[in-house]
């Protein structure tokens, strides 16, 4: 049985992921891939052919991947990083402040619109303070326009571009 952690409501519940997890979350990560194929933004291409599998899998195992569950759907996903890995310091450099490194978040496609890619963050961020973080940290491609008026739109704070890559921040 995954670990539940917090709800987003009634019907909406975190758990961290689990090994049986897996393949819901690849599959939910490949479709989001795919879409954005489809939508000519360059963001996770290698994710189709399997470039961020084994990824996946340690952060899963290591816990730090966690799902969002409606009932039985699995309906988001997204990983917390409280180490840098070495993406993140590609982009940010060297750090060791108080921060969770935010990968793949991701909505089921047919939830798009619906405010759930919202509250996950916002559960999310009261998720980080109860850690004893103090920010997050995430990046998104740089054409990715409507993205990164999202993340603006939610208070994180624009802090360069590096390697094509937006970076943002929000002191919690």
């Amino acid at each position: 049985m995954s670990k539940h952690i917090g709800s987003i409501n009634k019907d909406q519940h975190v758990y961290i992921a689990e090994k049986d997890d897996m393949k819901g979350i690849v599959r939910l990560l490949k479709g989001v891939s795919s879409w954005l194929q489809e939508s000519r933004l360059k963001q996770w291409e290698f994710l189709n052919e399997g470039g961020e599998d084994p990824e996946i899998k340690q952060a899963i195992e290591d816990e730090n991947t966690f799902v969002v569950k409606e009932g039985d759907d699995l309906i988001a996903t997204f990983t917390l990083y409280e180490i840098q890995n070495p993406w993140d310091k590609n982009i940010w450099g060297q750090s060791s402040d108080d921060a969770f490194y935010l990968h793949r978040l991701s909505v089921d496609y047919s939830r798009l619109g619906t405010g759930l890619g919202r509250d996950v963050i916002a559960w999310m961020e009261t998720y980080t303070k109860t850690q004893g973080m103090k920010r997050i940290r995430l990046d998104c491609v740089e054409n990715n326009e409507k993205l990164n008026s999202i993340y603006q739109n939610l208070g994180y704070d624009y802090k360069g571009t590096n390697h094509e890559h937006c970076r943002y921040e929000k002191m919690l």
